[in-house]
C-alpha cells in the first residue's frame, strides 16, 4: 500500500467543489445533421503573433463567413492583415482595440467592482463589443474562436448552427471544451496533478451564439466565460458542441495564481448552486453567509490538494521535470491560498449584485439598439477605430 492510499486527509473533501459541470449542459440531439447555415461572423481575440490564424482562416473558408479580428497585446490589426491577407480566402476585418476601452451609452457595475482589478486583460470588453456589433449588424449567429484553439471539427459548426435555427427548448449558445491542453484554472490544475479527478468545461474560446435582445454579458473578472453562460444554463439554453484542442501554456504561474482565484471562487460557488435546488439557489446567491461557507471550502480544498502533492513529492518522481512542476503547483497554490481575505465574503457578495443588475442594465442596451447597415457603422457607433477591411483574392 503506497503512501497515498494509507494517507488519511485532515480535513474534508470539499462537498461545494465540483470536479465536472457538465451535467448541466443540454445535448444536441444525435440525430440533428449538418446543414449549410454559417455563422455571420467568426470573431478572433487576438493577441499572439504565433497563434493559430491559418486553421482559424481554414474552418472560416469551409465555414463561409468573414473573420472580425480585435487584436492587442502582441499584434497589431495591420500587421496582422498583412500576414493572413494572401492565405485569407474570406473576408479579413481588423481593429487595433484600444487600451482602457469604454462602452459608449452604458456603465456596468461590476467593472467597477474588486474583481474587476484581478483582470489585467481585455476579454471581456472585447467579447461585448463582439456582441454589439453583431447585436447592431442584427446578425443571427456570431461565433468566437480564440487564437490557440485548433482542431475544430466543422461539422459541428454545421450541426450547432442547425440546433440554434430549429430549436423550441430555448437553446441560445454552443460551446466547445478545450482539451488537451486542458483549460483549467490553477487551482484545478493542480487538483489534476494531485490525483483527484477534474474535468473541463466549454468556455468562450470555442462559443457559437445566437445573437438576441437577451444575450447575456461577459462581467470583468476571471471566469467572465462562466458568469455568462450561467443565466443561459438557468432557463436551459446552453448545450455542448464537443471538444477542441487548445495551445499548451504554462499554468502554475505566481500571476496567474494571484489574479485568477477571486474570479474561479465566484464562478465555482455560483455553479454550485446551479447544482441545488431552485429555491436554495434563489436564497443563498447574494446571502453573504453562503459565500464565507464557499470561501472557508475553498481554502479546505486548497489545503488538502496541496497535502496530496507533498506525498506525491515525498515518493520517486521519475524525472526532475516532474519533481519541478509538483513544486511549482505546490507554490501557485500557497499563493492563491494566500490571496484570500476575510472581506471577501463582503465582496463576492457585493460582485453577485452588481453582476445580476448589470444583467438587466445589459439587456436594455440590446433592446434598444438601432440598426446599422455596415460594419463600419457598427464601429463607429462603439467609438472604435475605423477596421480594415481586406477582401479575398
Amino acid at each position: 500500500m503506497t503512501a497515498l492510499e494509507r494517507w488519511d486527509p485532515p480535513v474534508p473533501l470539499l462537498t461545494a467543489h465540483h470536479a465536472s459541470h457538465r451535467s448541466l449542459l443540454s445535448r444536441i440531439p444525435a440525430h440533428l445533421t449538418a446543414s449549410d447555415r454559417r455563422p455571420d461572423a467568426i470573431f478572433v481575440l487576438a493577441y499572439r503573433r504565433d497563434g493559430c490564424y491559418g486553421q482559424i482562416l481554414e474552418v472560416a473558408a469551409q465555414v463561409g463567413c468573414p473573420v472580425i479580428l480585435l487584436c492587442s497585446g502582441g499584434v497589431s490589426a495591420d500587421s496582422l492583415v498583412d500576414a493572413l491577407g494572401p492565405l485569407a480566402r474570406v473576408a479579413l476585418i481588423a481593429v487595433d482595440f484600444p487600451a482602457g476601452y469604454q462602452y459608449p451609452d452604458i456603465r456596468l457595475g461590476t467593472s467597477l467592482s474588486i474583481g474587476s482589478r484581478y483582470r489585467s486583460v481585455d476579454v471581456s470588453e472585447k467579447r461585448n463589443v463582439a456582441l454589439l456589433i453583431a447585436r447592431l449588424l442584427r446578425w443571427k449567429l456570431v461565433m468566437f474562436l480564440e487564437d490557440d484553439v485548433y482542431g475544430v471539427d466543422v461539422e459541428e459548426i454545421q450541426r450547432a448552427c442547425r440546433a440554434l435555427d430549429t430549436s423550441s427548448d430555448g437553446l441560445t449558445a454552443v460551446g466547445w471544451a478545450l482539451t488537451d491542453f486542458d483549460d483549467n484554472s490553477v487551482v484545478c490544475h493542480a487538483r489534476r496533478l494531485s490525483g483527484q479527478p477534474q474535468d473541463t468545461f466549454i468556455g468562450s474560446g470555442a462559443l457559437l451564439i445566437s445573437c438576441t435582445e437577451r444575450m447575456p454579458f461577459f462581467p470583468r473578472v476571471y471566469n467572465e466565460d462562466w458568469l455568462f453562460f450561467f443565466p443561459l444554463i438557468l432557463a436551459g439554453g446552453l448545450a455542448m458542441g464537443g471538444e477542441v484542442r487548445q495551445l499548451a501554456y504554462e499554468p502554475f504561474r505566481p500571476r496567474r495564481a494571484r489574479f485568477e482565484e477571486f474570479g474561479d471562487v465566484l464562478a465555482e460557488g455560483l455553479y454550485a448552486l446551479l447544482h441545488m435546488p431552485a429555491t436554495a439557489r434563489a436564497e443563498m446567491i447574494e446571502d453573504r453567509n453562503y459565500w464565507a461557507g464557499v470561501l472557508r471550502s475553498r481554502i479546505e480544498m486548497i489545503r488538502h490538494t496541496e497535502a496530496l502533492l507533498k506525498l506525491r513529492m515525498q515518493a520517486p518522481v521519475p524525472d526532475s521535470e516532474g519533481r519541478r512542476r509538483l513544486q511549482d503547483a505546490c507554490e501557485s497554490l500557497r499563493i492563491a491560498r494566500g490571496m484570500h481575505r476575510e472581506s471577501w465574503a463582503g465582496q463576492l457578495t457585493d460582485f453577485v449584485g452588481r453582476w445580476l443588475q448589470d444583467v438587466e442594465v445589459w439587456f436594455g442596451l440590446l433592446g434598444g439598439l438601432d440598426a446599422v447597415t455596415d460594419v463600419g457603422s457598427a464601429f463607429e457607433w462603439l467609438k472604435l477605430p475605423a477596421p480594415i477591411i481586406r477582401e479575398p483574392g
